[in-house]
């Protein structure tokens, strides 16, 4: 009964993925279906475990955290996914999202779900050393991770303010699991760096900041918050020396869309995505989306970028259909992990913005 139970398994399986089993062992022809899907050196030819894996499919990623704040050093990430037990999986990395994939170790699971710390040993240097890395699970080479996740560092200078966003989707939106201790924290606010949020509906600002127990407060108050992505926030800086802020998530699959009202909006760059936007160009989508330009810059909407603790305007200038800052055209980039403002003294719109990257795909 087992045996022919699992002949119409085998028979089902080599059906659906286009392998002939006429004539042929079970064990050869889940051998023809591994070596067909990439998966025989992985699985060493086992004919059950290539059965599960087949019939399982696409692993898919259930968070990715950083193991420990401080110090930079000690801010190893983790990658946790579903498993099966008895399955070889490949964790696979790269420094940017369009980069070449490369091996960087290999787990055996022992339980439905399975782990793998990036602590830079493996690899060769620790995950924030560079601006980013991302990570994908595979079994063989055709049944990758049905997401991908990363990590970008965030260079925030010393007694500054800067736009920040998160360029993935996090797992857990709590400013304790996206920021957690990495700022510097004091016992007073007036010290401490903080995280403004700001309500573009409201036109007001809230406060948060970091206490020396960890924790983070609104005024006297602790106070739970979460931090999305596609939203810019501002660091206020007090600290006496350079930080690194590393932010880890999921890499969007999809487009984004935003409703930008009339009155300045405090927006994030979505994606781990270098935006470079040319005089005449609409990279970002702003323009097709609906953002109005105007003859003169008093009346076109305009993009407020910070570079340095200093803000520079962007603004479309009708006729000439160009981007200027001032009275010259202008070349001008968001990177991820940035925040930008939207002064919009037109009309509001829906800001679309179109996934810059093939894979991940949708």
């Amino acid at each position: 009964m087992a045996e022919n139970s699992l002949a119409r398994s085998l028979s089902s399986l080599a059906s659906t993925v286009g392998v002939s089993i006429a004539g042929d062992s079970s064990a050869r022809a889940f051998a023809d279906i591994a070596t067909k899907y990439g998966i025989g050196s992985l699985c060493g030819f086992s004919a059950l475990i290539c059965q599960k894996a087949l019939l399982v499919g696409n692993p898919a990623i259930t968070n990715v955290e950083l193991v420990a704040f401080n110090p930079v050093a000690s801010r190893h990430v983790k990658i946790t996914w579903n498993s099966i037990p008895g399955i070889l999986y490949g964790i696979y990395y790269q420094s940017t999202i369009t980069g070449a994939w490369t091996l960087a170790d290999t787990v055996i699971a022992a339980g439905a779900t399975c782990s793998w710390t990036d602590d830079g040993t493996v690899v060769g240097t620790h995950p924030t050393v560079g601006v980013s890395r991302f990570y994908k699970v595979m079994v063989g080479t055709n049944f990758q991770s049905s997401d991908v996740v990363g990590i970008y560092n965030v260079s925030l200078a010393v007694a500054t303010d800067q736009l920040i966003a998160i360029p993935f989707e996090p797992y857990s939106q709590d400013i304790s699991a996206v920021i957690g201790t990495q700022l510097t924290g004091s016992d007073v606010e007036g010290t401490a760096d903080r995280i403004q949020t700001w309500n573009a509906s409201t036109s007001a600002w809230r406060y948060f900041w970091l206490k020396t127990d960890g924790k983070w407060y609104e005024g006297s108050g602790e106070v739970l918050v979460n931090l999305s992505n596609g939203v810019g926030y501002y660091a206020n800086i007090r600290a006496v020396s350079g930080q690194t802020l590393s932010l880890v998530g999921k890499v969007p699959t999809t487009n984004k869309s935003f409703s930008i009202l009339k009155t300045i909006n405090l927006c994030g760059n979505p994606f781990p995505w270098t935006y470079t936007v040319v005089p005449t160009g609409d990279q970002m989508n702003l323009r097709a989306s609906g953002l109005t330009g105007a003859l003169g810059e008093i009346s076109s909407d305009r993009v407020w970028k910070m570079i340095s603790g200093a803000y520079h305007f962007y603004w479309y200038r009708k006729t000439l259909n160009k981007w200027r800052e001032g009275g010259l055209d202008v070349t001008w980039t968001i990177n991820p992990g940035e925040g930008l403002w939207l002064e919009i003294r037109n009309n509001a719109f829906t800001w679309t913005l179109p996934k810059p990257y093939t894979n991940p795909p949708n």
